[in-house]
């Protein structure tokens, strides 16, 4: 076996302490090897980008107006066409369907929960956490685990077992990664923050009701709804503040109790231009109006077991409130907790040589300006800082030429139209437009996609015209100006009966286990809602309260259900002839697969039309009041729930493609083509190249 000069020296490093018993989890000694010396080095290399979200008429429009270049010449050179999602047309099933090339029947992403046929309470799909075992609650006797469940073969698979050189950059759906010899594979979306969450900010305020009216939080409690953590300072006479930093659940407990950091001292600089922020014996400056450099945190499970953190601060203001704000506090990169990367010393690496970044695989500030928290300008600069880091690995790992196949995904098109939808032009009837920022922040979204076009003319400079070029997103986007309750849907139609009035939810519920659905009468119940757009019937013999037969009562309940929200309308807002929903499927017809997958699957999958969502609390699994709310929240363009046909999203390629209609699920079996492998006989996707 070979071994490179930088991986012998931290095989010698971690010698002596694998030699006097290892650090908690264990040290694979074997994973600072090379384990593939046989690469085959071959002439072809293929890159495939993909930029979550960007959409076929926005990429067009822009791309006839000239204000994308690079993706224009690509297109010119071979060729532009759209690109067919997944239904639904969410980021977790599509690039779970993209890098398998199979449909969700086979890859068991539905959407971005699943339910717990037992207790029906909602989990995010992908990953399961299996406990460990702890002596006296401290001494780790079986260290805990967390599984990957996306079915199918990922495309790192087959380069890896083909003995062809990969590298996949923020690769989506690789949360823990996959052991792959040869190749290089860093986790990107779907990786969880320390908490275990999709981003969990904290926002320190010294008014707690003035916090509940800045963030319209749907719960007075001191999480908000998208599970952004309050917490209330008081100040001590000399103006100084001692509170503490919110970390992980003890998985020691159960998760029962939460990990902290109880010697947080915040003094305001004489000056009044900022504040020192002081804890572990750390010392950090931060400025009001400034994000912050990063900032290192340990956490502290027993004497024993620590997680290395990373984080940003923001100091919003110091009058006439405190205001700071933390981002989600991310797996440190050098020695993480938990692997996110394979090799596992890769993401040391890369942070040796391009610096920290966040491994958390959502990546964006979406929910702190979704609150309100922060404002866009604070959630633009975060954009630039983020997209800076990728572009800069991407570029370094192009060059270095050690790959022939070459995979970076890119979200920030996607977070900036979630948030920015509300301001583009022909949105001026959105419940969320504002005029005033509308003539500041009108163009972020083409921004965005201007910095995606930057990247591909970039990537073509590094690799020339050698090099198949593959440009992809994964869906499209529509507008969300109303939120849609089908939960309250199903109450008002006999589908689901309630003893009282749900409490509305909120994310923390969702990772904290709180309580769902406490006033469902399930013994009356045959249909209820979870997630973006799913309904499943309360199937007798598979729900653990079911009480509708399998056969011809579920045929008609779901025929029914079908009939209903097909013909549902908002008429005070759209009038009687705009129909709500444009699709409702379901799933046993449009998702194939085994019984292990298909059993999770949806029993009906709702298409909304454009300005039409699934609310929150649908997705929580609540049932407000009403079936229609306006949707005044800066989270105001949205591809999840919307019918595929009206979310497409795009392709480009360096080479002609002979399919008028690509579908996502045709990218793998392309890519491999191209390489001279042959996907496996569960592919459903087909070469259009």
């Amino acid at each position: 076996m070979k071994v490179s000069r930088k991986q012998f020296l931290k095989y010698l490093g971690l010698a002596g302490i694998a030699v006097a018993g290892g650090a908690y989890g264990g040290i694979k000694l074997h994973k600072y090897i090379e384990e593939h010396p046989n690469m085959k080095n071959l002439k072809q290399k293929v890159v495939l980008l993909g930029f979550d979200g960007m959409d076929v008429r926005l990429t067009q429009k822009w791309m006839d107006q000239g204000l994308l270049p690079n993706l224009k010449a690509l297109a010119e050179r071979g060729s532009f066409s759209a690109l067919m999602s997944t239904n639904p047309a969410e980021s977790p099933v599509s690039w779970a369907a993209f890098v398998t090339g199979c449909n969700p029947g086979k890859t068991g992403i539905y959407d971005f929960l699943n339910r717990d046929l037992k207790t029906y309470y909602p989990f995010l799909t992908g990953v399961t956490k299996i406990p460990g075992r702890f002596l006296f609650d401290a001494i780790p006797i079986k260290k805990p685990k967390i599984l990957n469940l996306r079915g199918g073969k990922p495309i790192w698979g087959y380069t890896s077992e083909n003995r062809i050189r990969g590298k996949y950059l923020r690769a989506p759906g690789a949360f823990p990664p996959d052991e792959v010899p040869g190749n290089k594979l860093l986790a990107g979306f779907g990786t969880p923050d320390i908490r275990g969450t999709q981003g969990t900010y904290s926002y320190y305020v010294d008014d707690l009701d003035y916090a509940y009216m800045k963030t319209k939080s749907a719960t007075r409690g001191k999480d908000t709804e998208m599970g952004g953590k309050v917490i209330e300072i008081d100040k001590n006479r000399d103006g100084s503040i001692d509170t503490y930093i919110t970390g992980p659940r003890n998985f020691i407990t159960g998760g029962k109790d939460e990990v902290t950091v109880n010697d947080f001292h915040i003094a305001v600089l004489p000056d009044k231009s900022g504040a020192e922020l002081s804890y572990q014996g750390r010392q950090y400056t931060v400025k009001v109006g400034k994000w912050s450099d990063w900032m290192e945190i340990v956490f502290e499970f027993n004497f024993l077991i620590k997680s290395r953190g990373v984080f940003r601060a923001f100091l919003i203001g110091l009058e006439p409130h405190f205001e700071l704000y933390f981002t989600p506090i991310d797996f440190h990169p050098l020695k993480p907790m938990v692997s996110l990367s394979y090799p596992d010393w890769l993401s040391e690496d890369f942070a040796e040589e391009y610096g920290l970044w966040k491994t958390e695989g959502w990546g964006y500030e979406t929910w702190g300006l979704n609150e309100e928290v922060l404002s866009e300008q604070e959630f633009w600069d975060d954009v630039k800082f983020v997209m800076d880091w990728e572009a800069k690995v991407t570029y370094g790992e192009l060059a270095k030429d050690d790959w022939n196949l070459f995979f970076v995904m890119y979200q920030n098109t996607d977070r900036v139209q979630h948030m920015a939808w509300h301001l583009l032009e022909g949105e001026e009837t959105h419940p969320a437009y504002r005029p005033e920022l509308a003539e500041k922040w009108r163009d972020m979204i083409l921004w965005s996609y201007q910095q995606a076009d930057e990247i591909v003319g970039q990537v073509q400079k590094i690799i020339g015209n050698d090099a198949v070029l593959i440009v992809n997103s994964d869906h499209g986007f529509n507008s969300f100006r109303r939120a849609v309750n089908l939960n309250t849907w199903l109450v008002k139609n006999g589908f689901m009966t309630l003893i009282g009035q749900n409490e509305a939810k909120n994310l923390e519920d969702l990772f904290g286990q709180g309580q769902f659905w406490q006033n469902v009468d399930w013994s009356k119940t045959k249909a209820y809602a979870l997630g973006l757009g799913q309904v499943y019937i309360n199937l007798d013999g598979r729900e653990s309260q079911g009480i509708v037969a399998d056969g011809t009562e579920k045929k008609a309940i779901m025929d029914a259900v079908r009939t209903g929200l097909l013909n549902l309308r908002d008429i005070e807002y759209s009038g009687p002839d705009y129909p709500v929903i444009l699709g409702v499927y379901y799933g046993n017809e449009i998702y194939t697969g085994p019984q292990q997958t298909m059993s999770q699957a949806p029993d009906i999958v709702v298409g909304f039309n454009n300005g039409y969502r699934t609310s929150w609390q649908t997705a929580l699994g609540g049932v407000p009041v009403d079936i229609f709310e306006d949707n005044a929240r800066k989270w105001s363009g949205d591809h999840c729930s919307f019918d595929p046909s009206i979310t497409v999203g795009i392709l480009l390629s360096s080479i002609p493609i002979k399919s008028h209609k690509p579908r996502i699920i045709d990218i793998l079996p392309s890519a491999l083509t191209l390489l001279g492998m042959e996907p496996d006989k569960e592919v459903d996707g087909v070469n259009i190249f």
